[in-house]
């Protein structure tokens, strides 16, 4: 039996073969679409999704409810647990993962991530290497947090409408950076425009606006590169439904990292196409 149970949810850009080597628990989120609910996790979800967002269908999620996180709690083969979250500004999750603590008969800690996707990921994984390193959970915990603290994620979003039509993440959030006449022109003729930003801090910050894919790559490894990225010690390159933008950039960063694909609960709320990398800074807590 382990001494520490690492729980997190499928919004988290985590490839099977690292939940399954580390014992991470991870909850599903629900996806609604039109006809049917379905448990994030499903192989077949994000191509549904991303179709009905192509379609302008109806698509929610609802996070995992308190009674969920308890039942996980109570389950987990070990005397404590451990539950990270997105960011609480993104979503309910936070608050009925702290609920559920509340009720636990099990010591439980709830470590907001203050980001979410391939960043939250990160967090859970330091965490998920402490507890298999041998640590306890007082330092567990404190890996977690100082990796929470440290973590950067960006990414370049073909396009804004899943994130507005979802209604979680604050308008003011979302405006668009200021396009310069050649992305202008760009969007005007048609071709791949992207939107980079950054998530970290509980925020979602627009960056630049990319003409092209290949743009959008570069303004990626820019903030990589500006962001001590060269020197982390841990990494994701993740997308949703783009592996070949995805190996490509993780080729540039020219460094060994995790690749992971967008869950379908992710994919709601960034569409088909996004592209990014997350990863931790030595030494430089994110503000």
């Amino acid at each position: 039996m382990a001494r520490i149970a690492v729980i997190t949810d499928s919004s988290a850009c985590l490839p099977a073969g690292l939940v399954e080597d580390l014992g991470i628990h991870v909850l599903p989120i629900t996806v609604h679409l039109p006809g049917a609910d379905r448990p994030d996790g499903d192989h077949d979800l994000p191509s549904r999704v991303y179709q009905a967002l192509e379609e302008d269908r109806p698509v929610k999620s609802s996070p995992p409810s308190v009674a969920e996180y308890l039942a996980a709690i109570e389950d987990a083969d070990a005397p404590a647990v451990v539950i990270v979250t997105p960011a609480a500004e993104y979503t309910a999750m936070t608050r009925n993962a702290l609920l559920a603590c509340e009720l636990a008969t099990k010591k439980t800690v709830v470590i907001d991530s203050r980001t979410g996707a391939a960043g939250q990921g990160l967090v859970a994984l330091a965490g998920a290497r402490a507890v298999a390193d041998g640590e306890d959970l007082d330092s567990a915990v404190s890996v977690m947090r100082q990796a929470a603290a440290r973590v950067d994620l960006v990414g370049a979003l073909a396009g804004l409408a899943p994130l507005r039509r979802s209604g979680r993440v604050p308008s003011h959030l979302l405006e668009r950076p200021r396009l310069t006449r050649r992305s202008r022109q760009a969007a005007a003729a048609g071709r791949d425009a992207r939107s980079v930003f950054r998530m970290r801090g509980g925020a979602i910050e627009p960056l630049a606006r990319a003409e092209s894919a290949r743009e959008a790559l570069d303004r990626l490894e820019e903030q990589w590169q500006a962001g001590g990225g060269p020197l982390s010690s841990l990494g994701i390159v993740f997308h949703g439904d783009a592996p070949d933008l995805a190996d490509h950039l993780a080729r540039r960063l020219g460094r060994e990292s995790i690749v992971a694909g967008f869950s379908a609960a992710m994919g709601i709320y960034t569409g088909r196409g996004v592209v990014g990398v997350a990863w931790l800074t030595p030494g430089r807590p994110a503000p």
